[in-house]
């Protein structure tokens, strides 16, 4: 059109002031310079690009803030120029009304169907440091299938306290008119939790009320994200996955721990017999609390690396040995840990490792279950040991200055290979079964047989 504009500007204007055009006919600017009208708010197709993306970013977990990109805007614009794209907060206002208006709603009324049901909660910091308070609903449909619901989501910012915890938990289970159909409730053993649910046992339905409101608490102890706004303003968009898991990662001593008089000698008795009295201790039917086995199970695998089990008896001569491995293995554990953080934090020495060995090394990150047996088997196997032990020994010859001599971890033996496959082969069912257990749709039903088929 410029061209035609600049040297045949005649034409140009026969074109453009053309009486004898219909006036429907589309000119050539039109089709040079398209004017696409927006769809309205109210329009059909508007609402259900709405909807799709609403589907999209809470399916995926994804950020809200894609909305606001550029990048984000262009792909729409090309695929369709009428949609508008609707601002982060828009569609997180959106968002939280279809909640209320629908999904809260609907969840009440199913739950009221309910004969039975059992919680689980969980507390951790956010990688802001706030606390975080989750509680999740296990039950049985009208159809006997196992469905799953989180009904409440906390931000807990005093002191992770069992009064505090306690009353959280009850309002929540107040909003939703279903603290007369818990049955059990799943917990770790943190001394905390431990203790809120003491005090849970003592709240009863009639006075509720009246004892969590004369509770003399900061109201900021207990505010609820009521509304997605709430998550978004104060959950920064890169801070979603939890850092640091709050409970107490010692095993207590307080009822729904490991009892203090638990007697570890075992001679005489039917082992089998000795284990399945131990697995009951945690799934009693007449406590309401019902200790998390799979947490359990890495307390087990933690404090036994601790040689925590030391001056113990623990029974046959194979027990004893794999007690003896276990309490060697905190000083393998902690030579491995130096290896791995030797090589995350030398982008150097990591891109060589990644190059000879083909991939690195697990990520040192001891609140993950697992963490141990992972680190372990990716380490022993035979292209990445051999470049690793490679790799310590060039570093080793090449350091010149102190603080790289220092920070080296030492050198990797085949001794160290086969003392790290002794203490995988101890630790692995323990591990197993830990992956079979954590999962939500796990009853249990399978504790007893799982445990069973790890320890016999």
């Amino acid at each position: 059109m410029r061209h035609l504009q600049n040297q045949h500007n005649d034409v140009f204007l026969a074109v453009k002031t053309d009486v004898n055009r219909s006036e429907n006919q589309p000119s050539i600017l039109k089709f040079s310079k398209p004017n696409v009208k927006k769809l309205s708010r109210g329009d059909h197709k508007q609402k259900r690009f709405d909807s799709a993306i609403l589907a999209f970013l809470a399916s995926n977990r994804a950020s809200f803030q894609v909305l606001n990109t550029n990048e984000f805007k262009e792909i729409i614009r090309i695929a369709d120029p009428s949609l508008t794209v609707k601002s982060r907060q828009s569609m997180l206002s959106k968002l939280s009304k279809l909640v209320q208006a629908e999904i809260v709603p609907k969840l009440r009324t199913e739950l009221n169907d309910i004969e039975e049901a059992t919680i689980s909660f969980d507390l951790w910091t956010s990688h802001r440091k706030d606390g975080v308070l989750a509680i999740k609903l296990f039950y049985l449909d009208k159809d006997f299938n196992l469905r799953r619901k989180t009904i409440s989501i906390l931000e807990v910012n005093e002191k992770h306290e069992g009064t505090h915890i306690c009353d959280l938990i009850s309002k929540a289970l107040q909003d939703y008119k279903i603290r007369h159909k818990i049955k059990y409730i799943v917990t770790d053993n943190g001394a905390n939790v431990i203790s809120a649910m003491k005090e849970f046992k003592k709240l009863s339905e009639e006075s509720w009320d009246t004892e969590i409101a004369t509770r003399n608490q900061p109201s900021s102890a207990r505010q609820e994200f009521e509304t997605i706004e709430d998550i978004s303003s104060d959950v920064d968009s890169d801070s979603y996955e939890e850092s640091n898991h709050d409970s107490n990662d010692e095993v207590s001593d307080i009822e729904g721990g490991y009892d203090s008089e638990i007697n570890w000698e075992i001679d005489g008795v039917d082992e089998s017999a000795k284990l399945l009295n131990d697995v009951l201790h945690h799934v009693d039917p007449e406590k309401e609390r019902i200790s998390c086995i799979a947490h359990t199970l890495q307390l087990v695998v933690k404090n036994a690396l601790k040689n925590e089990m030391a001056g113990k008896e623990v029974g046959c001569k194979s027990r004893k040995k794999v007690a003896k491995l276990m309490g060697k293995g905190a000083q393998l554990i902690a030579f491995v840990n130096k290896i791995v953080k030797f090589f995350q934090n030398s982008s150097l020495w990591l891109a060589r490792l990644r190059k000879s060995g083909g991939k690195g090394l697990v990520k040192h990150a001891e609140t993950r279950w697992n963490y141990i047996y992972d680190v372990l088997s990716r380490l022993i196997e035979d292209p990445i040991f051999e470049a690793v032990q490679h790799l310590l020994y060039k570093a080793m010859t090449e350091a010149k200055y102190a603080y790289e001599k220092k920070r080296h971890p030492g050198l990797l033996t085949l001794e160290h290979k086969q003392q790290m496959q002794e203490l995988i082969s101890v630790i692995k069912p323990m591990c197993v079964m830990t992956d079979v257990l954590q999962s939500d749709g796990v009853t249990s039903s399978l504790i007893i047989p799982q445990v069973y088929q790890a320890f016999i």
